[in-house]
């Protein structure tokens, strides 16, 4: 997967890289790492550890809060 978005990050310009809790093989920060130095322009935001298991809801207000929208979601 760390191959794909490399792909991704070579061809076209991004703003934002989004990493995920990590995997088995990596660490969010040597993900975070080898994909900044690729597109040093991009932000890199991380989703929390917990974010995997999260309902909709919390997940989408997860996801709000990183990327600084606010917004109230119906309960």
């Amino acid at each position: 997967m760390l191959q794909d978005a490399k792909i991704v990050l070579r061809s076209n310009p991004v703003e934002i890289v989004l990493i995920g809790p990590g995997s088995a093989h990596l660490s969010p920060d040597t993900m975070a790492q080898s994909l900044g130095s690729i597109a040093p322009q991009a932000s890199i935001l991380r989703l929390p550890p917990e974010f995997k298991t999260q309902n909709a809801q919390e997940a989408t207000s997860i996801l709000l809060e990183i990327f600084g929208v606010s917004a109230t979601l119906p309960t």
